[in-house]
């Protein structure tokens, strides 16, 4: 048997001895046993899932602050308009209106988007490092972690209703007035948040069994791509603050 053939039989009995997963398994041990889903699922991508899940999710969680976004909307684009010394009065009611929903869709497709991207980073950054595994699989797992950005969502909702405060943080960015909004400090401790961080590590591990590397080699793919990211959002604060 050639090795290629031994190669292809070894693959198939490693899918056969996959034990399989429901859909609220794979949450539950997403939540508990990460290493669990993230094995499954670098063997069987399920990748339509987490993108309805991300999708209908963030855009209902937005929708049940709608009010309480609308009044946030208003006083920030009072803010940009007063700076150029327009009262609000003077803005048409259908600028207002355009802004509302663009923010609206605009908060439920960008961590669809953020998601996609993040599977194509960290997939080209591991071919290039030398592993080698498949995109839909890196999807898969990059999917089903960001649905713990979801939960994070969610209870930053929960508070939001409460508080009547549409910005609500889960990181220690809590802890700076909100004069600070904005500055380079505000910005890089805003990215410390506690489900961001926990997704990154849930995406580690899945990207360890994606492209078969060890969880040092994913973890810096996986924490590097986004602290450069992280790095470029207080740059550009540092720049607008000094404008």
């Amino acid at each position: 048997m050639s090795e290629a053939q031994n190669n292809l039989v070894m693959e198939v009995q490693g899918e056969a001895a996959v034990i399989e997963l429901s859909w609220w398994e794979r949450l539950k041990y997403l939540l508990i046993e990460p290493s669990k889903t993230m094995e499954y699922l670098a063997k069987r991508p399920k990748i339509l899932f987490p993108m309805v899940v991300v999708i209908l999710g963030f855009l209902l969680l937005i929708l049940l602050r709608m009010d309480i976004f609308k009044e946030f909307l208003q006083e920030q684009v009072m803010k940009q308009y007063e700076t150029r010394g327009i009262h609000m009065e003077q803005v048409p009611e259908e600028i207002m209106h355009i802004s509302f929903w663009t923010g609206i869709v605009g908060a439920s497709l960008a961590p669809f988007i953020t998601m996609l991207l993040k599977s194509g980073i960290v997939h080209v950054l591991s071919v290039v490092s030398g592993s080698k595994g498949k995109f839909k699989a890196v999807l898969s797992v990059i999917g089903y972690a960001y649905i713990i950005n979801l939960l994070g969502e969610g209870i930053r909702t929960i508070i939001a209703m409460v508080t009547k405060n549409f910005v609500v943080y889960t990181s220690p960015a809590v802890f700076l007035p909100d004069t600070q909004a904005g500055t380079p400090v505000h910005t890089l401790l805003s990215s410390l948040d506690v489900f961001v961080l926990w997704y990154l590590a849930a995406a580690t591990i899945g990207l360890a069994y994606t492209h078969s590397m060890n969880r040092k080699k994913a973890g810096i793919i996986v924490f590097g791509s986004w602290l450069v990211g992280v790095m470029i959002s207080v740059v550009l604060a540092f720049i607008k603050m000094k404008a």
